[in-house]
């Protein structure tokens, strides 16, 4: 299995016991994420607690993220730069900071050398960003530059 396999779904959809079971949430987190309105996602986070436990709430948002970027990415965009929207249910900046870290260290790469977390936030050396770049796919791409405002 080529390694760019490893990023092309979202980690957090593994964690999902029955995702059929889920994809109406799913669904609906989309068409509510393309509103990109503050008070109706707020409203999705208040309806998505029918839901078994607050994983599968932060699962569902995720996964609706990841398609939506692939979907419809600008709309995607919109709303990333807004990662408040989220909180508490998801805290965007804290998944793909953990996501991106841990995509790092997979591939080898050493903290301190290749990659650090500074006051300005998540510093990459060329060979470390161009890996990121290189092995995912467009979602997590575009979940990187917005969430972490790294781009290539």
């Amino acid at each position: 299995m080529p390694s760019s396999l490893h990023f092309a779904t979202p980690p957090i959809a593994a964690s999902m016991n029955q995702p059929q079971e889920y994809e109406a949430y799913i669904e609906l987190a989309i068409d509510v994420f393309k509103t990109r309105d503050r008070k109706a996602i707020a409203f999705l986070k208040n309806f998505l607690y029918v839901l078994p436990s607050p994983s599968a709430i932060e699962t569902v948002l995720i996964v609706a993220l990841y398609r939506l970027a692939e979907i419809e990415p600008d709309t995607c965009r919109s709303i990333l730069r807004h990662p408040d929207w989220f909180m508490p249910e998801l805290d965007l900046r804290l998944f793909v900071l953990r996501l991106t870290l841990s995509q790092l260290k997979h591939k080898g790469f050493v903290p301190e050398q290749d990659f650090q977390i500074t006051n300005q936030g998540l510093w990459l050396s060329h060979r470390a960003k161009e890996a990121l770049w290189n092995e995912n796919i467009s979602s997590t791409c575009l979940l990187i530059e917005e969430v972490l405002h790294i781009s290539k």
